[in-house]
């Protein structure tokens, strides 16, 4: 999709972002779609696409391949379609962006990818009377956003229990967490 729109530009512009792409995605599925609230569905493929940034494995892939990889995941992950609805959804996306064969083929493996990505990242710790979200340090990436970090509160929701991380356990200890996560404490 990016050669298209560039060699149509004559290349006398940058070639679309995964944001830009989807964003419109977004755009595209709210139009088709009252059910999905549109925030709610753009905050979660802006969280992963932010995410793929900074993956080893995935700065290579293609913007759209990011996109529609985090795109499918923010709506199979909201569970308000049906898997046929999902799948019809998945093919009309696919034959709209003109995924070569190639580029569909990896597709369940950049969204694989990224549900990691976001599962690692961002983990939640309930206790017995109050809910202490802990801070997972990644090496090497920068702060998130507030935007980023209200994203994972809705994606806590939508992300499904098979795609949770099971190196961590939800019931955690204030004494004693795992390496890498500090509970986030309120300041004096």
């Amino acid at each position: 999709m990016e050669k298209i729109i560039v060699e149509t530009c004559k290349w006398y512009m940058n070639p679309p972002t995964a944001n830009q792409i989807g964003h419109e995605l977004v755009l595209w599925m709210c139009g088709q779609d009252n059910i999905v609230p549109f925030d709610t569905l753009l905050d979660l493929v802006n969280l992963q696409v932010e995410a793929a940034v900074y993956d080893y494995y995935l700065v290579t892939a293609a913007p759209s391949l990011v996109a529609v990889a985090a795109f499918l995941n923010a709506v199979e992950g909201m569970g308000v379609h049906t898997p046929q609805e999902q799948r019809r959804i998945r093919n009309k996306v696919i034959s709209t962006i003109e995924m070569s064969r190639s580029e569909s083929q990896l597709l369940p493996k950049v969204q694989q990818r990224l549900y990691e990505l976001i599962s690692d990242s961002f983990t939640f710790s309930f206790d017995h009377e109050t809910i202490s979200q802990p801070l997972v340090v990644p090496r090497c990436r920068p702060p998130m956003r507030i935007s980023t970090l209200a994203a994972a509160r809705r994606l806590d929701q939508f992300l499904p229990t098979q795609y949770l991380s099971p190196k961590v356990p939800f019931n955690l200890s204030p004494k004693s967490p795992p390496i890498g996560i500090f509970p986030i404490r309120p300041r004096l």
